[in-house]
C-alpha cells in the first residue's frame, strides 16, 4: 500500500528514522525541527535548536532511542 502524509506539515523533509511502534521521525530542514508522525499524523515538532543542535544531518531509532547526528556541530545527541 502506497501512502502520503504530511502535506502542509513538512516544509523541506531530508532524514527519515522510524521505530517499531509506527512513528516515523522525519528533520525538515525548511523550519530546521523534527517532526514525530504515527500513522501520518504529526504528534509533535521538535525545534533543532531546543536539542541544541545546529542541523540534523542524520536520524536512527535504536534501542528506545532517537539518534540525531548534527555534523556542523561535530555531536550526536539522543
Amino acid at each position: 500500500m502506497l501512502a502520503t502524509f504530511g502535506h502542509e506539515r513538512l516544509v523541506k523533509p531530508e532524514r527519515i528514522a522510524a521505530d517499531r511502534y509506527g512513528r516515523l521521525f522525519v528533520a525538515d530542514g525548511g523550519d530546521r525541527s523534527i517532526k514525530a508522525f504515527r500513522g501520518g499524523a504529526l504528534e509533535e515538532t521538535i525545534p533543532n535548536a531546543s536539542l541544541g543542535l545546529l542541523e540534523a544531518t542524520d536520524l536512527i531509532h535504536a534501542d528506545g532511542w532517537l539518534y540525531v547526528a548534527d555534523a556542523p556541530g561535530s555531536q550526536v545527541r539522543m
